[in-house]
């Protein structure tokens, strides 16, 4: 089954309405003909309304004698009969109540009742008309209506689901219980028998907030639960959607999307499947959206609907929608001059950039300055090319500087840059961020330059933006494909204004889908097999993949020299951040000039990386006859969307995507309170053991609630990556079909692997054998944004030999590419080096927090203390006793996995490891011991066959070089200790040496 469906529908053949089958059948005598006929008109089957509903009065008269007999409405709603307000007219509604999975499956006690409107019923508490009534048995007693099926709805739900009906089940929902049956959750009986009309299993709810309950019986506040019947058939793997009403108040809206995302949460506990179908309205109900719109239309918002996950919760934009479009291009855009704050959503491909274009034009005339800001170089030289703006990189060249404004890369947003930038002077500007979403996570996350200057970028970032809303003229204009609260959510915290924004948001749907080719299978080489045949027929195509180096059977790198040596007649263009960087490169600067390097030179082959992923839109027609999508996890889910919608034509795409994504963010929680938590936490400890009080240091708290959002959006979507972005790829309109490839796949693995470890070695030789170069020189080289391949190995060996303070080979290469730096660094700073911890860590954090003013996910990442002295207090250095036999029983081993276990938030939050309860002691010591990038070896269950014996492990000290390293450090370190205690003592006296390992 493809990775990207639920459970299949089988709905050929399925009656569109059966409400239709018996157009005359009168009413039962229990129910009332005006009750009849208003459930069938939200489009209920007569069977059910037949099965479930009653008419009710207030008062039972024996029809001989006239005497009241009964009091069948006060009866069901628990009360003392009253004529309610003393009405002389007798009051009449319907009653509605069905079956209790929790009893037997016998008949619910509880029920609805829904007074005529002739004859309300006054709500004590509100003072107004009832619209409906439900007794009430004490607290927590509400419950939701699982109505009574006919066995021909029965009969249909199973034909839609393909899911037979067992002699053995006499009970439509103990059926869907025991076959976990997708369900239907919504506010309303008569939504619901709607839906069973259909044949689709929905449950009533009486109202939004009924389906779980945050408070226990005596009122005090708990953590949420969802109510028994609900829990009841929570079940893991099952589909639950929930599918509340169409509303337009903003509020409400707000209050649909925090109960959705509860019911959400508390379904996803339970290992189900929560997803939320959302109403486009106009009409409000699913059963009036039904009678609208039919049964189809209904049947594809079912397939489509979105996952409840933080990654959709975070993804939604719920702020009122001022203008609303359905168009193939934006065209210029009617800002009212009154909008401060601007929101532009609109499908890629949709000439967004065009109407910036405009927006630019129109701020010029009317003499306002312009500051576009984008995350990438490249990205912000091109699109700057296009509206007609300067770069800031050419002010010097050009006429008018920056009189006029110029584009300019976030990372560049502080005093220091080359922009010299200060938000003070941009009070009246149009301010553009475009892209924004992934502007903003840049911002927060990149490991870029901005990593040395996110404090300050973010003190500007709020001056602006403060400075902007406030003036009489400025605006500051968000534009993204995929644009979210998020990002008007960021502009209103740092600004700290509750504007509302002017917000356009344009729905079209391409005329012209694409055909996505799935290749869902566990590695990608039936997709580069699937690659390597269309070239071989002659195919033009344009290549993506996350991967740049070498050390990757599907990075760019490694693709272009296996098809160079497979078709050398074919051209070839490798578009990644150091080709575009090398002025000796074919496709240095083309970013900006993709479609004419690419026309005039004919390329056959162009392989692409995320360097090419925003920004650009690539227009050639008739070039490339297919794209080709090599996705293993790397960037977002809404990244690989936009990367695969660089070239418009609608030529067939085909994907690999990896199951699983990659790069969690903090703890990899996606929980928002867990996630920001945790570096709160973390931050606290640290400082605590730099002797730092926290009150004198300054936090960026507004800027951290949007990157806990959004971290938790990209660890929602981690587990669940192949299938979001198929998902959200069908949203948009595309068709996915499966492909696949047989012939021929053991020998192409053996060929583009063995092509990797050829360019891997002779990479890694390559920098060993770079030239020698000055300290001064690699600050230069740093610093230049232009480099040739020999640079960048000169580079790269300067750095390792001052990290590692030994000679530089091509296996200390490659062991620096598989991660040994942070391992050997730790197990260093848990032992030889211990006693320059704390200078270590101070020096690192004075390098970057400048000014008092803390960021704490960067602070984290490059403080050592909380991680050294957690693992210390695991007893991690107790298991690296050459001498000793380990064994699942040994006090250390029990030691460490019960402080493990005691301490697994801490564990995860600190060291990012998840402690499983299924783990053994070992494999939990095992785990804890790759953090160092040590293990304990296995060596044997010494003692008589048949007789109880013990697994045995030994811990060997690695022959991997990292002693005599660790000696260099300790005289690296002892010297600097010397060095200081004969200098000025303070925090501005840094050595680079220290700066050296705390960026690393």
């Amino acid at each position: 089954m493809n990775e990207c469906q639920r459970l299949p529908l089988v709905t050929e053949g399925l009656a569109k309405s059966s409400s239709s089958r018996t157009p005359d059948r009168q009413p039962p005598d229990h129910i009332h003909i005006h009750h009849w006929q208003e459930w069938l008109e939200s489009g209920v089957d007569p069977d059910i309304i037949a099965l479930n509903v009653e008419s009710l009065s207030d008062l039972e008269f024996d029809p001989l004698t006239h005497d009241v007999t009964g009091t069948p409405i006060a009866d069901r709603l628990n009360r003392t009969y009253t004529r309610f307000g003393h009405q002389v007219k007798a009051t009449r509604g319907w009653w509605v109540s069905g079956i209790d999975p929790l009893n037997g499956y016998q008949s619910m006690e509880w029920g609805r009742f829904k007074p005529d409107a002739d004859t309300p019923i006054l709500d004590w508490q509100k003072q107004t008309p009832a619209k409906y009534l439900s007794p009430s048995y004490g607290a927590n007693s509400s419950r939701v209506t699982f109505l009574r099926v006919p066995r021909h709805l029965w009969e249909r739900t199973a034909q839609r689901y393909g899911i037979p009906i067992a002699s053995t089940f006499t009970e439509f929902w103990e059926w869907v219980f025991t076959l976990n049956v997708p369900i239907i959750l919504c506010e309303g009986e008569k939504k619901a028998a709607c839906l069973l009309t259909l044949g689709y299993a929905a449950i009533a709810l009486p109202g939004i907030n009924t389906g779980a309950r945050s408070k226990d019986e005596a009122g005090n506040r708990m953590l949420p639960r969802l109510i028994p019947e609900l829990q009841h058939f929570a079940t893991p793997e099952r589909a639950i959607y929930v599918c509340f009403d169409y509303e337009t108040k903003f509020k409400t809206i707000q209050a649909i999307n925090r109960e959705a995302d509860k019911l959400g949460y508390l379904f996803r506990f339970a290992k189900a499947k929560p997803f939320k179908i959302n109403l486009p309205g106009p009409q409000k109900g699913v059963d009036d959206f039904v009678a609208a719109q039919g049964a189809d239309a209904f049947d594809a918002l079912y397939r489509t609907a979105a996952s409840l996950d933080p990654a959709e919760e975070y993804s939604r934009l719920t702020f009122p929608v001022a203008l609303a479009l359905k168009q193939r291009y934006l065209g210029n855009l009617p800002i009212p001059v009154s909008a401060k704050l601007v929101g532009i959503k609109s499908p890629k491909g949709t000439g967004k950039t065009e109407a910036l274009k405009a927006i630019v034009s129109e701020a010029h005339a009317n003499g306002q300055r312009v500051l576009l800001i984008t995350h990438r170089v490249q990205l912000g030289q091109a699109i700057c090319d296009r509206v007609g703006l300067n770069y800031v990189t050419e002010l010097r060249t050009s006429q008018d500087g920056d009189l006029l404004g110029y584009g300019v890369c976030v990372d560049s947003l502080h005093p220091e840059s080359q922009a010299r930038f200060n938000a003070a002077y941009w009070k009246n500007a149009v301010v553009i961020l475009d892209e924004s979403e992934q502007v903003i996570w840049h911002t927060l996350s990149a490991d870029t330059e901005i990593r040395n200057h996110r404090p300050e970028v973010l003190r500007q970032l709020k001056e602006l933006f403060s400075a902007v809303l406030e003036s009489e003229q400025g605006k500051i204009i968000l534009s993204d494909a995929d644009l979210s609260n998020l990002s008007l959510q960021f502009v209103r915290l740092l600004a700290e204004s509750k504007i509302q924004p002017w917000l356009c948001v344009n729905e079209y749907k391409p005329e012209q889908p694409w055909t996505i080719h799935h290749y869902e299978q566990t590695t990608p080489i039936q997709w580069l097999k699937g690659l390597e045949e269309a070239i071989a027929q002659g195919d033009k195509v344009l290549v993506l993949t996350h991967s740049r180096g070498v050390k990757s059977k599907w990075s760019s790198k490694t693709l272009e020299t296996y098809f160079a040596q497979k078709h050398p007649e074919k051209r070839i263009l490798r578009i990644d951040s150091r080709t575009i960087a090398d002025a000796e490169h074919a496709a240095h600067l083309c970013t900006a000039k993709f479609d004419q390097v690419v026309r005039e030179e004919d390329y056959d082959i162009v392989i692409a990386t995320p360097t090419l992923e925003t920004g650009i839109s690539i227009d050639l027609k008739g070039h490339f006859q297919s794209v080709w999508g090599c996705f293993q996890g790397v960037t977002a889910e809404n990244s690989v969307r936009q990367f695969l919608a660089r070239l418009r034509e609608p030529v067939d795409r085909h994907i690999w995507i990896a199951k699983r994504g990659l790069g969690q963010v903090g703890n990899g929680s996606a929980s928002f309170k867990s996630l920001v938590s945790s570096q709160k936490a973390i931050a606290s400890l640290n400082l605590q053991f730099l002797e730092v009080e926290g009150d004198t240091v300054r936090t960026f708290d507004d800027a951290l609630t949007i990157w806990g959002r959004i971290g938790c959006r990209i660890n929602a979507s981690i587990p669940t990556y192949r299938e979001t972005i198929c998902r959200n790829l069908e949203r948009e309109g595309h068709t996915l079909v499966n492909a696949s490839r047989t012939d021929g796949l053991e020998a192409l693995n053996a060929a583009v692997t063995q092509v990797r470890d050829a360019q891997k070695q002779a990479e890694y030789a390559a920098i060993a054998a770079a030239a020698v170069i000055t300290e001064q020189q690699y600050e230069e080289l740093k610093a230049k944004k232009t480099k040739n391949e020999a640079e960048f190995f000169q580079e790269r060996k300067h750095f390792l030999h001052q990290y590692y303070q030994t000679d530089v080979d091509s296996e200390l290469v490659a062991k620096d590419d598989d991660g040994w730096r942070p391992q050997i660094r730790l197990h260093y700073y848990l032992t030889l080096g211990q006693p320059y911890l704390k200078e270590r860590d101070a020096h690192t954090f004075a390098s970057k927090h400048s000014g008092g003013e803390l960021w704490e996910p960067t602070f984290n990442r490059d403080q050592l203390s909380a991680k050294v002295n957690l693992i210390k207090t695991l007893g991690l250095l107790d298991l690296l006793n050459p001498d000793e036999s380990y064994h699942a029983e040994h006090a250390a081993i029990i030691h460490t996995a019960t402080i493990a276990r005691q301490y697994a938030q801490a564990v995860r939050n600190v060291l990012g490891i998840s402690i499983s309860p299924k783990q053994t002691g070992m494999q939990i010591a095992q785990s804890l011991l790759q953090v160092l990038g040590l293990k304990l070896r296995y060596s044997g269950r010494p003692g008589q066959r048949g007789a109880p014996r013990k697994r045995l492990y030994q811990y060997e000290p690695p022959d991997d070089g990292r002693d005599d390293i660790f000696q260099r450090w300790q005289e690296r370190d002892e010297q600097k200790r010397s060095d200081a205690a004969v200098s000025t003592p303070g925090i501005s006296n840094l050595n680079s040496a220290w700066v050296l390992d705390g960026a690393a």
